[in-house]
């Protein structure tokens, strides 16, 4: 018993060279580590409770230079994990860091990554019991420094991979929606949208509208809006998503609020997306715009026909959003374009519905559109 209190059943307190350790002291501390180990990865709560009457400190490190609770919380079998977070562990333990490395995340960070929505659901239920929390209540404190020692990549992780109901109970408990991701610029929208639901999506526009509405189409590192992402986007709820951002547009267009709908309505018709381009229409954005890589939505569209290997729908698609924006004034030769004449590049590779396109090229203000030269400044 006194050798298990005097090592700590095998734990640092703090970065230690066990390379100053001679083979009988490493194995000696390895062996009562061990001891330990087996009792966690068994989920043996009983006998874990007896090392803690004997003096076990659950707040230091293994042998490997991770945190004994990163360890714990780790293990497959998580009934030890479970008592711990239920009876030792406060918020400054969800904090800690991870490991004693020179970059280690912090324990809240640690078990986001490793999926653990338990851990962090239950904190919370433990900690926002009290009707007061929220105004500054030794509670509402608890649930700050939780916040604070997730980082954020590990808010992104935990707002593409928790539950919704997980997300928007962090976030109602006063976890910031505006966090940025530091590599890719990506905002919490964009990471709604990423989603494979559209749920937290709704609930998060429906939440940033009071506070900050233009967040809804700031743009990342690539330049992209949360909008123009789930136009790329496919899965089962992608229309339903871009329906939602659709309708912010609406609303950002009506409070003066750039929502960069000129570049949507190029990607818009880069993917054949119908109602969206009308809409994008609707609220004002020209179809003759040209990108910074010299592309226009005439040039897109007619990609997408060509992409979808000659399917009649898709250039059905194709041909509804090029009338539109023909309607709209674009012309195929605008300002600073290039390419080749869209004839040759549907003719080229849509070759099986040749006649289709043969009809439609022949139509009056579809030839004038895509070859009459665009003059500058004309819409």
């Amino acid at each position: 018993m006194v050798d298990l209190k005097k090592c700590n059943f095998g734990l640092f307190k703090r970065p230690t060279q066990t390379g100053e350790y001679n083979k009988v002291k490493k194995e000696f501390w390895w062996s009562k580590f061990c001891m330990v180990k087996s009792v966690v990865e068994s989920g043996n709560v009983d006998q874990f409770v007896r090392f803690l009457k004997w003096g076990l400190d659950i707040r230091w490190y293994t042998w490997d230079s991770q945190s004994f609770l990163n360890f714990v919380v780790s293990c497959k079998q998580e009934s030890v994990a479970r008592f711990l977070l239920q009876n030792w562990v406060v918020a400054a333990d969800l904090a800690q860091p991870a490991n004693l490395g020179k970059n280690a995340q912090s324990l809240a960070s640690r078990v986001v990554f490793l999926k653990k929505e338990w851990v962090i659901a239950q904190f919370i239920d433990r900690n926002s019991e009290s009707p007061s929390a929220g105004d500054g209540t030794p509670d509402s404190l608890r649930l700050r420094q939780v916040f604070a020692a997730l980082s954020v990549e590990a808010v992104f992780e935990l707002c593409l991979e928790f539950s919704e109901g997980a997300v928007t109970r962090l976030l109602m408990s006063g976890m910031p929606c505006t966090s940025r991701h530091p590599y890719t610029g990506e905002t919490l929208v964009h990471a709604a949208v990423r989603r494979r639901d559209c749920a937290l999506l709704r609930w998060m526009l429906s939440r940033v509208s009071a506070t900050q509405p233009s967040l809804a189409f700031e743009i990342d590192s690539d330049r992209q809006t949360a909008l123009q992402c789930a136009l790329r986007s496919s899965g089962p709820h992608r229309d339903a998503k871009v329906g939602l951002l659709l309708e912010w547009a609406t609303i950002a267009r009506q409070n003066g609020i750039d929502f960069h709908g000129d570049e949507t309505l190029v990607i818009a018709a880069r993917y054949g997306d119908t109602s969206a381009v009308r809409k994008l229409i609707e609220l004002g954005c020209d179809a003759s715009y040209t990108s910074p890589d010299r592309d226009t939505a005439l040039h897109s569209v007619i990609r997408y026909m060509s992409a979808q290997c000659g399917q009649l729908e898709a250039f059905d698609q194709g041909c509804e959003i090029i009338h539109l924006l023909v309607r709209h004034g674009a012309r195929w030769n605008a300002p600073g374009t290039a390419g080749q004449l869209p004839w040759e590049t549907l003719t080229e590779l849509c070759w099986d519905l040749n006649d289709q396109v043969c009809e439609f090229l022949e139509q009056p203000p579809i030839h004038e559109a895509l070859s009459t030269p665009h003059v500058h400044g004309e819409r």
